[in-house]
């Protein structure tokens, strides 16, 4: 099978080129004597106009020379001022040449760029189209060999910085003050104007319509200025300078040389009075014209022939990759964490049992995957629920111990009125099964709680509470504050001497919610703070630490670790605890 390919495909190719081939031929040997002719004629007509074009732009640039030397109104602004940058009147000179400039390039779209030089530095720059940002002019030998021409044009070309297409020309010409400020010669100014290169390659490549051709525009001693086509452009150097070295020639011309084995036809058209020519090389087989209409039909059905054979193989490859896409896009989305994807078995062979398998396993890594989520799930609940009831009992303890302290110390009156502020706490706190509660709710809490510290300390215990009414409907977990409270009250302000102390507060930092619990006690160390929060607390010390971990873990477990408790200490100055939340508005934000 794969020999009658073989042999159907050199059946099909030889078919199918050698009539072309034939008429190829028979095209080239009527058409030749024809074109070569017509090439010729051409060739002279083309570089005749692009002539007058070039010397219509040239002229143009000297006639805007002209007038910039010859402008007692430009002179004025450039000699008359030492163009200070620290100086009022020098903004202003800027604006008078701006002005000038404006009014005589208005519209105008072929100057790219202007720099007059007074002495080397640059006075001012003006830019048209698009100018050569820090063209260094003044420090380059192009300054002084336009100076040394004493008033006429000099042009030379400034390639661009990557040495790339697209440079420029630079036409310089001397400045003379008329108003004798300058009664020597000892200074030197000039105007340099910027063309773009492309305004004189735009003609000539519209002109050159041959694929090897190639024109130049170069100065009568050969240097190059511009050029276009694919010939390179050593090469067209070499034809130029071998050929038009004697600029004492006609200035219309043409004539054949052969470089390299082969030849060229050349045609030149010389512009004496701006020292420029220009010059079309173009090779001989270019303008057969038959032989390059062979090469590019012959190309071109072997193109097509290639480009069967590839969709041949396209369609093939596309028929067993199909399935191999498949089951990738599939696994991208297991991936990504999509169970529920199902692979068609509609395949043939090996690619229908690989998608059977591929299905069962994505069923059961589902299967696998939703136990685990709700084992962890049930997991954190538990802990949740263990943490948020470990607290109940260290707090009774305390509350407990103070009504027993007031009951031997007071009246029964005292002793109901300090039981009933408990029951309120209790109802509030027991009371309630929801993970949250409002910032409200807590604060009354925490009212209550403080105010049967206070009767424990005949009110010498000095409350502040510092929290914007918007923040009160915040929703925050349940008994949060109360344990910083209780650790303030009985380990910083227990043994305070004077005006015990206690400040709470809340703020909102963005999409935060930041709770303080702040006393002037006796403050704690670092390395009291780092015990404190602590994971291994011994049952000695149990109960001093029990509250502020348990409110640190209950936070991080609900919104992981980038919020908790942060505390700030210093011995005999208090202590603040820093509770870290998210600003929640509703009750269901953050528990999912």
């Amino acid at each position: 099978m794969r020999t009658f390919q073989s042999k159907l495909m050199l059946f099909l190719v030889l078919v199918t080129l050698f009539p072309v081939m034939i008429m190829g031929t028979y095209a080239y040997h009527t058409s030749v004597k024809t074109v070569r002719a017509n090439a010729m004629q051409g060739m002279q007509a083309a570089l005749e106009q692009i002539g007058h074009n070039v010397d219509f732009q040239m002229t143009l640039y000297k006639k805007y020379m002209d007038f910039m030397v010859a402008s007692d109104e430009l002179k004025k602004v450039l000699f008359g001022n030492d163009f200070d940058k620290t100086k009022v009147e020098t903004r202003n000179a800027y604006q008078e040449l701006d002005t000038i400039m404006n009014r005589l390039f208005f519209e105008e779209q072929l100057i790219g760029h202007v720099e007059f030089y007074r002495d080397h530095e640059l006075l001012y720059s003006y830019s048209g189209t698009g100018g050569v940002s820090g063209s260094g002019i003044g420090s380059s030998a192009i300054y002084d060999r336009a100076m040394d021409q004493h008033g006429k044009v000099y042009m030379e070309k400034l390639p661009s910085a990557d040495n790339s297409d697209g440079g420029y020309y630079v036409l310089g010409r001397r400045l003379y003050d008329n108003m004798d400020r300058h009664e020597d010669d000892s200074y030197s100014a000039g105007v340099f104007l910027f063309v773009r290169e492309t305004n004189f390659s735009a003609i000539i490549r519209e002109s050159n319509s041959y694929t090897r051709g190639a024109m130049t525009i170069s100065t009568l001693d050969g240097m190059p200025l511009a050029r276009t086509g694919e010939l390179g452009i050593a090469q067209s150097e070499l034809i130029a300078n071998e050929t038009l070295g004697n600029s004492a020639g006609p200035s219309v011309g043409q004539h054949s040389v052969s470089l390299g084995g082969e030849s060229y036809m050349v045609g030149y058209y010389r512009l004496p009075q701006w020292n420029i020519q220009i010059v079309q090389v173009l090779p001989q087989s270019e303008v057969t014209g038959g032989i390059a209409t062979i090469a590019r039909s012959t190309y071109l059905l072997c193109a097509l022939l290639l480009i069967v054979l590839l969709t041949a193989s396209w369609v093939f490859a596309r028929k067993f990759a199909r399935p191999v896409k498949t089951m990738v896009h599939a696994m991208r989305q297991i991936q990504a964490g999509n169970f529920n994807i199902q692979v068609a078995t509609n395949f043939d062979n090996e690619f229908a049992v690989m998608a059977g398998s591929f299905n069962f396993m994505a069923a059961r890594l589902k299967e696998v995957v939703g136990r685990l989520v709700e084992e962890e799930k049930r997991r954190g609940d538990t802990e949740f629920q263990m943490l948020q009831y470990q607290i109940n009992p260290h707090f009774l303890n305390n509350a407990l111990g103070s009504i027993r302290l007031q009951a031997l110390t007071r009246g029964e009156s005292v002793l109901a009125d300090m039981i009933h502020t408990l029951a309120r706490i209790y109802q509030r706190t027991l009371g309630n099964g929801k993970r949250l509660i409002r910032l409200r709710t807590e604060l009354a809490n925490l009212k209550d709680y403080i105010k049967i510290q206070q009767m424990q300390y005949a009110n010498a215990l000095h409350v502040q509470f510092d929290v914007e009414d918007e923040l009160l409907e915040l929703y925050i977990p349940g008994l949060l504050m109360q344990p910083l409270v209780e650790n303030a009250i009985f380990h910083g302000l227990n043994t305070a001497e004077n005006n015990p102390t206690l400040r709470i507060g809340a703020r909102r930092e963005g999409e935060q919610l930041l709770l303080s619990v702040s006393d002037n006690g006796v403050g704690m160390t670092a390395a009291r703070i780092r015990e404190v929060l602590a994971e291994d607390a011994n049952m000695a010390d149990r109960l001093s630490k029990i509250g502020v971990r348990n409110v640190d873990q209950r936070i991080k477990l609900l919104y992981g670790e980038d919020y908790g408790i942060v505390l700030h200490s210093e011995e005999g100055a208090g202590t603040e605890a820093v509770i870290r939340l998210p600003a929640m508005e509703y009750e269901g934000r953050g528990l999912g």
